[in-house]
């Protein structure tokens, strides 16, 4: 390929004298175009400054062992979410794809013919010879440049944008990626490309911005954790160290010292990323710690052994102080299954509840608290751990005067 081509170019096979066959869409051409559409789209989004919400995940999914029917729906969800002016032209004509259009029936027949039941694959290329002959005008959708420096770009009517990293100019042939492998690896055929290097970086870049990531390694998480951590102020608490120590994941502090712990936490434990989750609703601690670090899924008590080390701790904060007693009691139940799973060796949860609201919970919830609460709740020094009161860590360390 050539110049300046527009899309309709994979439409025939290299050196094919016979123009456009049934065949050939089928064996691979189909998959080219709508590959090269989803890396048109995908540098569309590195143009902008906002990425929609899962999409790396989608684009994962949809290139680690891709499928024509998958990469359809991919280019049909992201193309709605790029508003870059050089893809006016190539949104529209997928917004009209949805019904399905031409590439939408084309991936059905290309389905029977691979998956043929009632008919032979002969029956299904002259159903698709019929609809080949009512084409898109390709060109009339936008086409690829190559500027004065050599680099790759996507024109439309209204703009241009750059193709690198997901195309590359190789002699007089322009090759677009043709799969992904995890973590952050882009197949060009057979290999890599020059452009993989830089992929790897916008990739990285990609991860970092998605609103809604999916997946994350314990160095995303850890990220996410630093650059979604709050102003705090306050002095640090008396317990702080004593409660980052070997022991039990779960303490309950006083009303109004979670802010000078979540200032200080650095300093008690080098290392360590910090999460306030707020006040989760329904209790679901989980939800809200995806909600707080912006992931796809819930930060179950498995995920937490993934992204909690030895030298990354990670310290989970709840403001459970407007929790009636049942919807505390999921938080507790939440800190039991944590213990249960032998994940919490380096998660300390600090769940913040006034002496008063522990007195009710335990009127309240006296026969379904969790069972063996001193391993679920780590107990201030010298305290029998008879009730949920005698767990909470004061705001001032008088109470305890005398005691150690």
């Amino acid at each position: 390929m050539s110049g300046n081509v527009s899309l309709d170019r994979f439409m025939v096979g290299p050196g094919d004298a016979r123009g456009v066959t049934a065949a050939h869409l089928f064996s691979s051409g189909l998959q080219d175009i709508l590959t090269a559409i989803a890396g048109v789209c995908m540098s569309a989004v590195d143009d902008e400054a906002e990425v929609p919400g899962g999409l790396t995940g989608r684009f994962a999914a949809a290139f680690t062992k891709p499928s024509l029917g998958a990469i359809r729906e991919f280019i049909l969800w992201l193309s709605s979410r790029v508003s870059c002016p050089s893809m006016t032209e190539l949104a529209a004509f997928l917004e009209k794809d949805r019904k399905p259009g031409w590439l939408g029936k084309m991936v059905q027949l290309r389905n029977r013919w691979v998956h043929p039941k009632e008919e032979t694959p002969a029956d299904v290329e002259k159903h698709a010879q019929e609809l080949i002959a009512d084409a898109p005008d390709f060109a009339s959708l936008g086409r690829i440049e190559t500027d004065t420096s050599g680099a790759l770009r996507w024109c439309g009517a209204a703009g241009a944008h750059a193709l690198d990293p997901w195309a590359w100019r190789d002699g007089d042939a322009v090759r677009f990626f043709t799969a992904f492998t995890p973590p952050d690896r882009l197949l060009f055929g057979e290999g890599d490309a020059p452009t993989q290097a830089r992929f790897a970086e916008t990739w990285r870049r990609l991860r970092m911005a998605d609103p809604s990531l999916d997946d994350p390694t314990p160095d995303e998480f850890h990220a996410r954790a630093r650059d979604r951590t709050g102003e705090y102020v306050g002095e640090a608490p008396w317990w702080l160290a004593k409660v980052i120590s070997p022991g039990a994941s779960g303490v309950l502090v006083a009303s109004g010292s979670l802010d000078g712990a979540l200032a200080h936490a650095g300093s008690a434990s080098p290392g360590c990323s910090t999460v306030d989750v707020g006040c989760p609703a329904d209790g679901k601690t989980p939800e809200a710690a995806a909600e707080r670090l912006g992931l796809a899924r819930p930060v179950d008590v498995a995920a937490l052994g993934r992204f909690a080390e030895p030298r990354r701790p990670v310290i989970l904060a709840i403001r459970a102080g407007g929790l009636d007693s049942r919807t505390f009691a999921q938080a507790l139940y939440w800190l039991a299954d944590l213990r249960e799973s032998g994940h919490g060796t380096h998660v300390r949860v600090l769940v913040e509840r006034s002496l008063e609201g522990l007195q009710r919970d335990q009127e309240t919830l006296w026969d379904r608290l969790p069972d063996r609460l001193p391993g679920v709740l780590r107990a201030p020094p010298r305290s029998d751990g008879a009730a949920l009161p005698d767990f909470l860590w004061t705001a001032k360390r008088k109470r305890f005067l005398g005691l150690f």
